[in-house]
């Protein structure tokens, strides 16, 4: 996988992470007593899933977790008079690549969009591997609202700090999750760290709201200038 598109997973990663709450005792929905649909899907792996029946915390053995979709898979169904909540964390914002459009009609809000703009490579001494990289990426912030929009530009405004620095996973070796929604145990994002974006500058426009569809939508753009040092790939 290409440095890009590793960079590009990890702001993934990051902007996932800080757009993310926390949901207490939640009732999920169940259609056959077997598979519980939470409110919410993009469950974060790295925050516990709790799961409790009349109350008692449940053994992770009765259940699998599809964090993807936001479900909780029972192994053998549940009693209908069984009282089953769900503790979890998720990311409330969709996040997009360049391939999504807001016009499209799978393009869901609030939403985040990430592209980078350009890139500057410089080299080190003859014959390293060593790079020096200085992309800018662009991040648009989508919302129906205008506050709801500036809230969330104000969290990423923190993220992207000037100084900040963020860790770059190498997702060739394992990603979070397994193709069927459950987490992968194989995934050790301390291990995987290959290197770290060291955030120069940011710039950010407040925008006004575009009339896309039948209602106005209201959008951020953020402008990320960061320095990283890693091998070539």
């Amino acid at each position: 996988m290409h440095r890009t598109r590793l960079i590009e997973l990890s702001l993934f990663e990051q902007i996932q992470d800080k757009l993310s709450r926390s949901a207490s005792k939640e009732i999920p929905v169940s259609p056959n007593l077997l598979n519980y649909n939470l409110k919410y899907n993009n469950i974060r792996t790295q925050y516990p899933v709790n799961v409790y029946i009349n109350g008692e915390l449940a053994s992770p053995s009765l259940y699998s977790v599809d964090y993807v979709n936001g479900i909780v898979n029972f192994k053998t169904a549940r009693a209908s008079t069984d009282v089953i909540q769900v503790d979890y964390t998720y990311c409330y914002v969709n996040v997009y690549d360049e391939s999504m459009s807001p016009s499209d009609n799978n393009f869901k809000y609030p939403a985040v969009a990430i592209y980078e703009i350009d890139r500057e490579d410089v080299g080190f001494e003859l014959g390293s591997s060593i790079r020096e990289n200085h992309p800018r990426w662009g991040i648009e912030i989508w919302a129906e609202r205008g506050g709801e929009r500036n809230d969330y530009t104000d969290l990423l405004m923190n993220l992207f700090e000037d100084g900040a620095t963020l860790p770059i996973i190498d997702f060739n070796v394992a990603f979070p999750i397994n193709s069927d929604g459950t987490i992968n145990p194989l995934y050790n994002p301390s291990t995987q760290t290959i290197a770290y974006m060291f955030i120069d500058s940011i710039k950010y426009n407040k925008g006004g709201s575009l009339n896309i569809g039948e209602k106005p939508r209201f959008l951020s753009k953020i402008l990320v200038d960061m320095t990283i040092v890693m091998d070539s790939y």
